[in-house]
């Protein structure tokens, strides 16, 4: 059974949830990894999972949104009435223009800011390395590649330094009586805060905390601040005003135990799932901050880049205009350089014209979606108007866009709404 394939994103972000219930979304690159590998299955052959502190998102070809709802429902820890209240879904152009304005910085928590572009680089890099990305998914991710350099390089929708990481070290250089700031994580999150640190407070004390101490010497070195071992924390923070976290653990590494009789009167957790303890938002003398608190630190350099956003929502349009024209071009010689007449191949110049053509007359339908039935049908029609003998190879779907769709278990939610795309596998895991 043959199944028109559609492209999606399905994920959650800060816009409809809080840090806690991201953190149960959360995927790590070992858990993408573990992911993309199990995952071996006819329906969802080609996507790429983005999860970052401010969302998770999947995008990828499908036959309806439901598959990447279940593969969310699997592998999350989450519930399937935190699933159906925030998890969000688009198709097509829709989800093309949302991985855009993901990448131009205008989806982000904090406007303009450009963490996100390096985590979908390596997001993008995890997939690909695990044969799950196409062309179209390359081409897709170019494209937004192009429209991040844009909006960086015409707009100054990114002017100004304002970032999670920013925000939390220019809090602390305001407080004149912090003396000695302790930085959980030596990963790259860690050591960007150890760099804003020293450079707004260059009298500061800081010393850099991570779990692994074979990474841990060269990165103090680098540095030239003191580290120390996680199963020194308590010690480090008895004489220490400040605390900053940014790990990626799974499970909380700061505790309520470490903080007692500690001079700590600031914590700042950069971490999603967070990685300090809820019960030491209740301690009296501790100011804590998550990222979604952290967020509302910036200053009146957010004002400026809002003034921006025109500009930004311009170019947005034009690459998801740009892009559907090289996905529409692309499905169509992918089908009519199939064409035959008499047992000849068409020549080129003419399937050129006859695209043209076919563009001009197509009306602007929000069913005809590349590499959807309906656009299949589209094109054929076209050139079966100009050719009525005309012979197309089958299957008309590209291999690896159409397949079949028998092996995937889908989550019971699924398979009531969208029943007519799923068989439900012998094996539940498969």
């Amino acid at each position: 059974m043959i199944h028109s394939q559609h492209f999606f994103v399905a994920g959650v972000s800060f816009r409809k949830t809080n840090v806690r219930l991201r953190s149960k979304f959360s995927f790590s690159p070992t858990q993408c990894s573990a992911i993309y590998t199990a995952t071996r299955v006819d329906c969802l052959p080609h996507y790429f999972i983005v999860s970052t502190c401010n969302r998770t998102e999947i995008y990828g070809f499908v036959p309806c949104k439901y598959v990447l709802y279940s593969l969310l429902q699997q592998h999350a820890n989450t519930t399937p009435e935190e699933l159906n209240q925030y998890v969000y879904a688009k198709e097509g152009d829709d989800a093309v223009r949302h991985l855009f304005c993901v990448t131009s910085g205008m989806d982000s928590q904090i406007p303009g800011d450009y963490e996100i572009i390096s985590q979908i680089k390596s997001a993008f890099q995890l997939a690909k390395e695990h044969q799950r990305t196409n062309g179209y998914l390359e081409r897709l991710f170019n494209f937004a590649m192009q429209v991040s350099k844009e909006v960086r390089t015409k707009t100054s929708f990114s002017s100004g330094t304002v970032s999670a990481v920013y925000a939390t070290a220019k809090k602390l250089s305001k407080q004149k009586s912090i003396l000695k700031a302790v930085v959980l994580g030596a990963g790259s999150t860690g050591l960007q805060t150890v760099g804003y640190l020293k450079k707004l407070m260059p009298n500061l004390e800081i010393t850099l905390v991570n779990r692994d101490t074979r990474k841990l010497e060269p990165a103090a070195s680098m540095c030239n601040i003191q580290g120390a071992p996680l199963e020194n924390l308590r010690d480090e923070l008895q004489n220490a005003d400040a605390l900053i976290v940014a790990t990626n653990a799974n499970r909380p590494l700061v505790h309520r135990e470490h903080l007692l009789g500690s001079r700590i009167r600031f914590i700042f957790d950069l971490s999603v799932p967070q990685n300090v303890a809820e019960d030491v938002d209740s301690m009296d003398q501790i100011m804590y901050y998550n990222v979604d608190s952290i967020s509302t630190l910036t200053d009146a350099t957010i004002q400026t880049r809002l003034s921006e956003i025109p500009k930004v929502k311009r170019i947005v349009a034009n690459y998801v205009k740009k892009f559907a024209d090289w996905a529409a071009r692309y499905q169509y010689f992918s089908l009519a350089s199939q064409a035959t007449v008499a047992g000849h191949l068409l020549p080129r110049q003419e399937l050129a014209a006859l695209f043209d053509q076919w563009q001009e007359s197509q009306p602007y339908d929000r069913t005809v979606m590349p590499f959807s039935a309906s656009a299949s049908d589209s094109i054929v029609a076209a050139l079966k108007s100009a050719y009525p003998a005309i012979h197309l190879a089958t299957p008309l779907q590209k291999p690896g866009i159409g397949t079949s769709c028998y092996t995937y278990s889908h989550s019971t939610q699924a398979d009531m709404l969208c029943d007519k795309h799923s068989r439900t596998s012998s094996d539940p895991g498969s």
